[in-house]
Protein backbone atom coordinates (compact mmCIF):
# COMPACT_ATOMS: atom_id res chain seq x y z
CA UNK A 1 0.00 0.00 0.00
CA UNK A 2 1.46 3.25 -1.05
CA UNK A 3 1.26 5.74 2.30
CA UNK A 4 2.58 8.53 0.24
CA UNK A 5 -0.12 8.69 -2.56
CA UNK A 6 -2.50 11.90 -1.82
CA UNK A 7 -6.03 11.34 -2.08
CA UNK A 8 -8.51 13.39 -4.13
CA UNK A 9 -11.63 14.32 -2.43
CA UNK A 10 -13.40 12.61 -5.50
CA UNK A 11 -11.99 9.60 -4.72
CA UNK A 12 -13.15 9.08 -1.14
CA UNK A 13 -16.38 10.33 -1.81
CA UNK A 14 -16.47 7.50 -4.97
CA UNK A 15 -14.91 4.76 -2.57
CA UNK A 16 -17.69 5.91 -0.04
CA UNK A 17 -20.93 5.63 -2.71
CA UNK A 18 -19.39 2.27 -3.98
CA UNK A 19 -19.61 0.83 -0.24
CA UNK A 20 -23.37 2.76 0.82
CA UNK A 21 -25.06 2.26 -2.89
CA UNK A 22 -27.37 -0.44 -2.38
CA UNK A 23 -27.03 -4.07 -3.88
CA UNK A 24 -23.72 -6.35 -4.29
CA UNK A 25 -20.39 -5.41 -4.27
CA UNK A 26 -17.50 -7.49 -5.88
CA UNK A 27 -14.82 -7.97 -4.18
CA UNK A 28 -12.83 -6.14 -6.35
CA UNK A 29 -14.57 -3.12 -5.37
CA UNK A 30 -14.70 -3.72 -2.05
CA UNK A 31 -10.22 -3.27 -2.32
CA UNK A 32 -10.81 -0.69 -4.41
CA UNK A 33 -12.77 1.45 -2.05
CA UNK A 34 -10.91 0.13 1.29
CA UNK A 35 -7.25 1.00 -0.62
CA UNK A 36 -8.92 4.63 -0.98
CA UNK A 37 -10.68 5.06 2.18
CA UNK A 38 -7.36 3.44 4.26
CA UNK A 39 -5.41 6.64 3.58
CA UNK A 40 -8.23 8.79 5.37
CA UNK A 41 -9.04 6.85 7.55
CA UNK A 42 -6.48 3.76 8.43
CA UNK A 43 -7.88 2.34 12.05
CA UNK A 44 -11.35 1.91 10.20
CA UNK A 45 -10.71 0.42 6.87
CA UNK A 46 -6.92 -1.46 7.24
CA UNK A 47 -8.41 -3.80 9.19
CA UNK A 48 -11.09 -3.93 6.07
CA UNK A 49 -8.95 -3.86 3.70
CA UNK A 50 -6.71 -6.57 4.78
CA UNK A 51 -9.65 -9.23 5.27
CA UNK A 52 -11.15 -7.85 1.33
CA UNK A 53 -7.48 -8.32 0.02
CA UNK A 54 -7.90 -12.07 1.34
CA UNK A 55 -11.04 -12.60 0.17
CA UNK A 56 -10.68 -11.55 -3.44
CA UNK A 57 -7.73 -13.95 -3.42
CA UNK A 58 -9.92 -16.68 -3.45
CA UNK A 59 -13.65 -17.16 -4.40
CA UNK A 60 -15.17 -19.76 -2.53
CA UNK A 61 -18.66 -19.60 -4.12
CA UNK A 62 -16.52 -20.86 -7.37
CA UNK A 63 -13.67 -22.61 -5.62
CA UNK A 64 -10.56 -20.80 -7.97
CA UNK A 65 -7.57 -18.67 -7.13
CA UNK A 66 -7.42 -15.14 -8.46
CA UNK A 67 -4.81 -14.70 -10.87
CA UNK A 68 -2.90 -12.49 -8.68
CA UNK A 69 -3.69 -14.65 -5.24
CA UNK A 70 0.08 -14.71 -3.95
CA UNK A 71 0.14 -10.80 -4.48
CA UNK A 72 -2.92 -9.74 -3.22
CA UNK A 73 -2.33 -12.28 -0.18
CA UNK A 74 1.24 -10.57 0.38
CA UNK A 75 -0.53 -7.50 0.19
CA UNK A 76 -2.73 -8.65 2.82
CA UNK A 77 -0.01 -9.26 5.33
CA UNK A 78 1.84 -5.69 4.65
CA UNK A 79 -1.57 -4.28 5.41
CA UNK A 80 -2.17 -6.09 8.86
CA UNK A 81 1.16 -4.74 9.69
CA UNK A 82 0.74 -1.73 8.98
CA UNK A 83 -2.13 -1.56 11.37
CA UNK A 84 -1.15 0.61 14.53
CA UNK A 85 0.37 -2.13 16.85
CA UNK A 86 -2.03 -0.49 19.36
CA UNK A 87 -4.84 -1.78 17.82
CA UNK A 88 -6.88 -4.51 19.66
CA UNK A 89 -8.25 -5.92 16.76
CA UNK A 90 -4.51 -5.99 14.68
CA UNK A 91 -3.10 -9.53 15.86
CA UNK A 92 -6.24 -10.86 14.96
CA UNK A 93 -6.09 -9.42 11.35
CA UNK A 94 -1.98 -9.75 11.55
CA UNK A 95 -2.24 -14.03 12.23
CA UNK A 96 -5.77 -14.16 8.97
CA UNK A 97 -3.22 -12.52 7.01
CA UNK A 98 -0.35 -14.71 7.79
CA UNK A 99 -1.89 -17.96 8.11
CA UNK A 100 -3.17 -17.57 4.06
CA UNK A 101 0.07 -16.17 2.95
CA UNK A 102 1.50 -18.87 4.72
CA UNK A 103 -0.88 -21.30 2.61
CA UNK A 104 -0.50 -19.55 -0.47
CA UNK A 105 3.15 -19.99 0.09
CA UNK A 106 2.93 -23.69 0.55
CA UNK A 107 0.67 -24.16 -2.58
CA UNK A 108 3.91 -22.98 -4.93
CA UNK A 109 6.22 -24.69 -2.98
CA UNK A 110 8.00 -21.85 -1.50
CA UNK A 111 7.77 -23.79 1.69
CA UNK A 112 11.04 -21.93 3.47
CA UNK A 113 9.32 -18.47 3.72
CA UNK A 114 5.54 -20.47 4.22
CA UNK A 115 7.41 -22.24 7.53
CA UNK A 116 8.99 -18.59 8.62
CA UNK A 117 5.54 -17.17 8.49
CA UNK A 118 4.13 -20.61 10.69
CA UNK A 119 7.04 -19.37 13.24
CA UNK A 120 5.67 -15.58 13.42
CA UNK A 121 2.40 -16.91 13.62
CA UNK A 122 3.11 -19.41 16.71
CA UNK A 123 5.22 -16.40 18.13
CA UNK A 124 2.27 -14.57 17.58
CA UNK A 125 -0.10 -17.32 19.23
CA UNK A 126 2.47 -17.74 22.72
CA UNK A 127 2.46 -14.68 23.68
CA UNK A 128 -0.99 -14.48 24.78
CA UNK A 129 -1.46 -18.09 25.44
CA UNK A 130 1.52 -17.49 28.70
CA UNK A 131 0.09 -14.36 29.72
CA UNK A 132 -3.17 -16.51 30.45
CA UNK A 133 -1.86 -19.69 30.94
CA UNK A 134 -3.34 -21.42 28.60
CA UNK A 135 -2.25 -24.52 27.29
CA UNK A 136 -3.61 -23.90 23.95
CA UNK A 137 -1.09 -22.12 21.81
CA UNK A 138 -2.45 -20.46 18.94
CA UNK A 139 -0.83 -22.00 15.42
CA UNK A 140 0.68 -24.77 17.24
CA UNK A 141 -1.10 -26.87 14.90
CA UNK A 142 0.34 -25.21 11.44
CA UNK A 143 4.30 -25.20 13.17
CA UNK A 144 3.78 -28.93 13.77
CA UNK A 145 2.53 -29.56 10.10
Amino acid sequence: MNQLRKVDQDDIVRARNVLLASGHRTPSEKVDAYRVLAHVSPVSYLPLLASALQHLSYDGRSGKRHASCLALCEEAVAVARSIDPAEPGRADVLYQALDRFQRELYRVGRHTEGLALRAEMLAMGRAPAELSGDPVVKGLGEWAA
